[in-house]
C-alpha cells in the first residue's frame, strides 16, 4: 500500500508541475487597457507637468560659477561646487568640493549625478547621462574637502555641467566623548 501511495503522490506532484509550467507567469507584462487616444492624452499631460516642474538651475554645477549647490543626502544637506575638469583616459576627471555642515563625518558615500553640454549662452542642455559615483574616503564633519569623480566617455569639452542630485549610502562617524 505504501508503494502505491508514493506513486500517487509522485504522480500528483508531476501533474502540478506540468500544470504550473504551462501557465503564463504572474509577472508577465500586460498591455494597459486603454486606447491610443487615452495613452496620447496621458503622455501629453505628463509632458506638461514635467515642463511646469523644471529642475532648479542652481542644481547645475558649471566651471567658473560662484558658490555651490545644496545637495540632499541620507544624513542632511551637503554642499557641492565644481572646481575643475581634466582629461582622464577617454573621459573626464571632475574635482568637486564637498562641504559638510553636519556634525558627523561621512565615509564612502555615493553621489548620484547627471551631466550634459551647455548652450552658447551657458544654459544646461538635456542630460546626457546619469550615474552613481563612489566618493571614497571621508567627507569630514564641519569642513570642505575636494573629491574627484571620473565620467568615462565624456571629453572635458563635452562636459558643460554636472547636476548633483543626491548623496547616499556610506557610513557616519561620530566623536565619542
Amino acid at each position: 500500500m505504501a508503494i502505491h501511495r508514493g506513486r500517487a503522490q509522485a504522480g500528483l506532484v508531476a501533474a502540478l508541475l506540468v500544470a504550473a509550467c504551462s501557465e503564463q507567469p504572474a509577472t508577465q507584462y500586460q498591455e494597459p487597457a486603454i486606447g491610443r487616444y487615452e495613452y496620447d492624452l496621458l503622455a501629453a499631460r505628463v509632458e506638461t507637468l514635467e515642463k511646469a516642474q523644471p529642475v532648479p538651475k542652481d542644481m547645475d554645477l558649471k566651471l567658473g560659477d560662484d558658490g555651490f549647490t545644496i545637495v540632499p543626502s541620507d544624513y542632511g544637506a551637503l554642499t557641492v561646487q565644481l572646481i575643475s575638469v581634466q582629461p582622464e583616459g577617454s573621459g573626464s576627471r571632475a574635482t568637486l568640493k564637498f562641504g559638510n555642515p553636519l556634525n558627523t563625518s561621512i565615509t564612502d558615500a555615493r553621489l548620484f549625478a547627471g551631466w550634459g553640454k551647455v548652450s552658447p549662452k551657458g544654459e544646461a542642455q538635456k542630460v546626457d547621462g546619469y550615474k552613481h559615483f563612489t566618493i571614497p574616503g571621508d567627507i569630514p564633519a564641519g569642513s570642505w574637502i575636494n573629491k574627484t569623480i571620473v565620467i568615462d566617455g565624456v571629453k572635458p569639452s563635452d562636459l558643460g555641467y554636472i547636476r548633483a542630485l543626491s548623496v547616499s549610502g556610506g557610513t557616519i562617524g561620530l566623536t565619542v566623548r
